[in-house]
């Protein structure tokens, strides 16, 4: 039998917050989307000071800091903390229009550290307990891909083998002369063969579950072909919607091939 060439699974694509951080690789343009975060935050606590009440100086700036850091980590995150800071700190902590540091303007800022700070340090632990299971996620399907692979190496490895007894057996029963023991011979080869497919059907390295009439009947036929009748007519019928687990898969096979190839009475191999 020739052997069909296994092909690996192929991956799917990477969720989008599996990327994050993004432009990793290209710092400028990273740069560039922090500085143009914070202009934007600025010039909207500037159209909206007018209606804001006096103690709200980072309203849109603590969004900035979260949405840069998210984006394109916790370094980019931090100078868009700082800048963020400073432009809060001359236009809208008063006096404004001045880096002036009174205790109202310091307890501002140290607020602004504290809350700051803790959204960088949340963020950075959420990407980094994402990397962690990006890596775990794909470590997990690098080794399904690799099981599957040897599953279907030893499902060719086994049918060959089981095809070479065959095989022998088939060159053993022309050297005889004996129509008996050719038919005994013949017989045995057919029903290694029908090992091997019934094999193939059992396990199926996906572990999905498999529809329950199909099943039995490439089974039955399977049966039937060891057989050697053809005089015999298979009509199988039942709900479609069934399904049968791997692990109950095994049971029903080898009842129905017992019954059909190990119990001649049932289903004679010659015809009588």
């Amino acid at each position: 039998m020739m052997e069909v060439p296994i092909q690996p699974a192929t991956h799917r694509r990477r969720r989008w917050i599996e990327r994050l951080p993004v432009a990793r690789d290209r710092p400028v343009l990273g740069t560039l989307a922090t500085l143009v975060i914070v202009a934007v935050a600025w010039a909207l606590r500037a159209a909206v000071d007018p209606l804001l009440p006096s103690g709200f100086p980072y309203v849109t700036f603590f969004p900035a800091v979260i949405v840069t850091s998210f984006l394109f980590g916790v370094r980019l995150g931090s100078v868009a903390s700082i800048l963020c800071g400073l432009l809060a700190w001359y236009w809208f902590i008063p006096p404004a229009r001045g880096f002036v540091l009174t205790q109202g303007a310091g307890f501002a800022l140290g607020f602004y550290v504290f809350v700051a700070g803790t959204d960088l340090a949340l963020v950075h632990w959420m990407q980094a307990a994402n990397r962690q299971l990006a890596g775990e996620r794909e470590l997990s399907r690098s080794l399904a891909v690799t099981r599957e692979l040897l599953f279907r190496e030893l499902q060719h490895r086994v049918s060959n083998n089981l095809q070479v007894a065959a095989g022998l057996l088939t060159v053993q029963k022309r050297r005889l002369d004996d129509a008996e023991a050719r038919a005994a011979l013949d017989e045995a080869a057919n029903r290694l063969n029908l090992i091997g497919r019934i094999s193939r059907q059992l396990y199926d390295p996906s572990g999905a579950a498999q529809p329950l009439v199909p099943f039995l009947g490439a089974l039955c036929r399977d049966v039937l072909d060891a057989s050697g009748r053809t005089n015999l007519t298979l009509t199988l019928s039942g709900n479609e919607r069934l399904r049968l687990q791997p692990d109950a898969a095994i049971s029903p096979s080898p009842c129905t091939t017992t019954a059909g190839v190990c119990r001649p009475g049932l289903i004679p191999s010659r015809p009588a």
